[in-house]
């Protein structure tokens, strides 16, 4: 029994009934216990969910400024249309350019993610010398991307 009230802990706890329920079965592989793990594990959340409504995994982003709640992002999606969010003129950064320049883009723009397009403004089928975007900020005689040969495909 003692395993099962270690389940109703680690359920209140951490507000994940299901986890609780497996762990401890996992670690005694016994079936007898499966119906009070699960009543205890499902009754512990429950009280859990009512007296506090932070797990102890949200607790500390709810200390930090960062507020977590079920559903806003579902109810804010459901307001917005796609073609409200869809960036209809993106700056692109052309397969051939120095990373002076893409920096510099990277600083002018408010976009997260830049397409890159050939030299005749086709976009690359894939990407094209990503790999050396992120190590060229840390070799500053890394200058130019490597040759990919986007512009032939």
């Amino acid at each position: 029994m003692a395993l099962v009230g270690m389940a109703g802990l680690i359920a209140g706890s951490t507000h994940a009934p299901l986890t609780a329920i497996l762990m401890v079965f996992e670690m005694t592989r016994d079936y007898g216990l499966i119906l009070p793990l699960m009543l205890t594990s499902v009754l512990a959340y429950l009280v859990a969910r009512r007296l506090y409504p932070e797990s102890i995994y949200t607790e500390w982003l709810v200390r930090r400024g960062v507020v977590l709640s079920h559903g806003a992002d579902a109810a804010l999606l459901a307001h917005i249309r796609v073609a409200e969010c869809l960036n209809r003129e993106p700056v692109t950064v052309r397969e051939d350019a120095g990373l002076e320049a893409v920096l510099a883009l990277m600083q002018q723009s408010c976009q997260t993610e830049f397409p890159v397009v050939s030299a005749d403004g086709r976009p690359c089928p894939r990407p094209c010398g990503a790999w050396g975007w992120r190590t060229s900020t840390t070799s500053p005689s890394w200058t130019r991307p490597p040759e990919s040969g986007c512009s032939g495909s």
